[in-house]
């Protein structure tokens, strides 16, 4: 109890409530009590011109980190049109606008105004309406409304351009989840005009949604006619305005969307026995499309990134590089998720038993409608048929940039030689046993040594150090001095994982300078090994190790001989293949 624990504080309040009581005449009761044994409340009867009020003034369990409530004695009383449902009034202290300098007095004041204010008098029986403070978010207007529907500007666009009266039918995609049923309009189809998609709903959702048909109807009618307070039932309301509704009668359930004549979207759920249940707006104001990320990211929709290993660090990359605006991804992974991947994974108990890839390729297009996912279940250095890993390799070095997240020495090999080949830029990552940390590299061609290159230069920076290997028990785990465990948390892999990400758009979108100066980083979460501290980050310079530049390692004359023979045996297969002449 904050009484007993801040008794300064109580003193004061005792003093100030003392002072108000003896100073304002309206304040004709100041009796304090503990309610329930441990709620400070004051009974206060507040007197305004003609009535009397008799309010209780409540002190929060954690006063004074937030302000004392007024409410009427009496339940469901209502006083003021600045009231909560809770009978609670609406003051000009709330926890928006409190400070401890505040005390109960100030809110008492608060309440005479408010009360005085909106009552008539005698010689003015009109009412005033008190100044409003009303300023709520979307999410605390929405939290009593459970039926919700999304409405941004190309879905009311579209609505206000359609003609007077029209009418038609719509499909659209619902969410029931555990609290709210969502709806979004996925298509239009007016009587005697073209078909209306909805521009930027992801197809995915077909997967995890209802499609559920219902109708609507542009009208002249006001938005005061729809409101709760005046509507009987909305099917009424179209038929009294010669709308056919046969059919919505007809059916158990529907969904109608009325337009009022001011170009408002009420959605209801109708019954053919005259209960219904009203939709509120969610409303979506956006400017442009992905308004919030920063201007050169712009682009990044039109690059493809592959991305090879699907584990804890490679799904939070993919995810990472969706919401920044990549829209192509060629994924590699070979392995299914289970339960005990769920500690450090993007994927939840849905996917459990499903591969990787094709839990983090849904989330991917879910993310945006134009997101594009080729998938290979496929282990790159494991016992796969050639051709098929040769296959992939091909696809990859297709790729505007390659991310390793494998942490697997031969697989780096391999994307090492082909992004070398095809000169393309790779980005690899480790995650360190316990926690300890990580690494991020990068290869640039013709700036950076390739990355064989540099494993060989961080294996020698190690070497120089003369530091202990850390003995690694399974995935991201190490054993400590005592035998025990230790392994590396969520936090742990999506820091080290974020780190690779940031370093990957650095390339895509060709930053000069590059925010990374080196291109290979030793990154500490907590102290020991290398690391002196948390977030100590090592940068090893691998400016004295040649980049690798593509460069021919033939004479002239040796060159001009292979190319040579190529040419006669392309030339030989096209002889022996009369197809391709």
């Amino acid at each position: 109890m904050w009484f007993l624990k801040n008794l300064a504080r109580f003193h004061k309040e005792q003093e100030v409530i003392a002072a108000l009581n003896s100073e304002m005449d309206w304040l004709l009761l100041a009796d304090w009590k503990v309610d329930n044994g441990k709620i400070l409340c004051l009974i206060a009867d507040i007197k305004v011109p003609g009535c009397c009020h008799p309010l209780i003034m409540l002190y929060p369990t954690n006063y004074p980190a937030s302000p004392p409530t007024v409410r009427p004695r009496q339940a469901n009383q209502h006083l003021s049109t600045h009231q909560y449902r809770s009978g609670e009034l609406c003051l000009e202290w709330g926890p928006d606008t409190w400070h401890e300098k505040i005390t109960g007095a100030d809110v008492l004041i608060s309440a005479h105004k408010l009360l005085e204010l909106e009552n008539p008098r005698e010689d003015d029986p009109s009412q005033i309406l008190a100044p409003s403070r009303h300023s709520l978010t979307l999410g605390q207007e929405l939290r009593f409304n459970h039926w919700r529907f999304i409405a941004d500007n190309p879905l009311i666009s579209y609505t206000e351009s359609l003609p007077e009266k029209a009418s038609g039918t719509i499909q659209f995609r619902v969410v029931f989840s555990r609290k709210n049923v969502t709806a979004f309009i996925e298509s239009f189809s007016p009587l005697n005009c073209e078909k209306w998609y909805y521009p930027t709903l992801p197809p995915e959702l077909e997967k995890t949604t209802h499609q559920i048909e219902g109708y609507f109807f542009k009208t002249n009618l006001t938005s005061d006619a729809l409101k709760y307070q005046q509507l009987d039932s909305p099917l009424d309301v179209l038929e009294a305005e010669n709308y056919d509704v046969s059919q919505l009668r007809s059916l158990p359930t529907s969904f109608a969307l009325l337009i009022d004549a001011s170009g408002g979207l009420n959605l209801f759920l109708t019954s053919n026995k005259k209960e219904w249940n009203r939709f509120a707006q969610v409303d979506i104001n956006q400017e442009k499309e992905n308004s919030r990320l920063l201007p050169h990211f712009t682009d990044l929709s039109t690059k493809t990134v592959g991305i090879v290993g699907l584990g804890s660090a490679g799904s939070k990359v993919a995810i990472s590089l969706a919401r920044t605006g990549i829209r192509n991804f060629l994924l590699v992974d070979h392995d299914v998720f289970l339960p005990e991947n769920i500690c450090r994974h993007e994927l939840n108990w849905e996917d459990v038993g499903q591969h990787k890839i094709d839990g983090i390729e849904h989330q991917l297009k879910l993310i945006a409608q134009s997101v594009n996912v080729k998938c290979y279940h496929v282990k790159l250095s494991g016992q796969e048929a050639t051709l098929i890993v040769d296959g992939v390799l091909s696809q990859l070095g297709s790729c505007d940039i390659i991310i390793d997240a494998t942490a697997d020495p031969c697989t780096l090999n391999q994307l090492s030689t082909v992004a070398s080949q095809q000169l393309k830029p790779m980005v690899w990552l480790k995650i360190y046993p316990s926690g300890i940390g990580g690494m991020i590299a990068r290869f640039r061609p013709n700036e950076d040594p390739d990355p064989k290159t540099t494993c060989v230069a961080l294996r020698e920076y190690l070497e120089k150090l003369k530091l202990p290997e850390i003995q690694e028990a399974a995935n991201y785990t190490t054993i400590n001095g005592g035998g025990e465990i230790i392994a590396a948390s969520d936090a742990d892999v999506t820091l080290i994982a974020a780190n690779a990400t940031r370093m990957a758009l650095d390339i895509l979108v060709k930053r000069e300078p590059s925010d990374f100066p080196c291109s290979l980083y030793l990154i500490g979460l907590s102290q020991g090994w290398i690391f002196d501290q948390p977030f100590d980050t090592i940068p090893i310079d691998l400016s004295e190790v040649q980049p690798h530049i593509t460069e021919s390692e033939l004479s002239e004359n040796q060159v001009s001989e292979a190319l040579d023979f190529i040419e006669q045996l392309i030339s030989k297969q096209k002889n022996e293949d009369p197809s391709t002449g």
